[in-house]
């Protein structure tokens, strides 16, 4: 119970921002191995940076709740800081390389020629093409979420009320 009256805002936004990673990373996983145009193009830095991307936010909140005075405490604030900043430029480069990857093929699906579009607009397509966009949304909104929960405080301090 200590540990959960100890809390700031900061460590449940981060906790909720790594687990919209792994959700983020889970949409991007079915939207490169559903049937449709985007089939079999999953790329390992996406997956790779998400998932570093959580494991610095999860550990950012574990620093936090060590309990160290002197050089050393502070050295574990400005590690748990710069893992929460790392992680939020993994997430900008996962979205970034996600959108690269996408971004040709959503235009061929929806700015294709009327004699083709019979052809390229199937339904796997279009729902491979929503999926994506889907993708792009989840990340996004995980991106914006860790770039605010950077802002705050993850843990109260007990003994003198220093914030980390």
């Amino acid at each position: 119970m200590e540990f959960i009256k100890r809390q700031r805002v900061g460590a449940w936004v981060t906790l909720g921002v790594a687990l919209m990673t792994i959700a983020a990373i889970i949409v991007y996983c079915v939207s490169s191995t559903a049937a449709g145009y985007f089939r079999n193009t999953l790329s390992g830095a996406v997956v790779t940076f998400g998932v570093l991307a959580a494991i610095l936010l999860l550990g950012a909140v574990a620093l936090a709740q060590l309990e160290v005075g002197g050089t050393a405490g502070k050295c574990i604030k400005v590690a748990a800081d710069v893992m929460r900043v790392g992680a939020t430029l993994l997430l900008i480069a996962s979205l970034l390389m996600f959108v690269s990857q996408r971004v040709e093929g959503l235009a061929y699906i929806f700015g294709s020629n009327e004699d083709v579009s019979a052809e390229v607009q199937t339904p796997e397509n279009l729902a491979s093409a929503r999926m994506a966009i889907a993708g792009f949304i989840v990340y996004g909104i995980t991106w914006l979420l860790t770039l605010a929960s950077t802002f705050f405080p993850i843990a109260l301090k007990p003994n003198n009320g220093e914030q980390i």
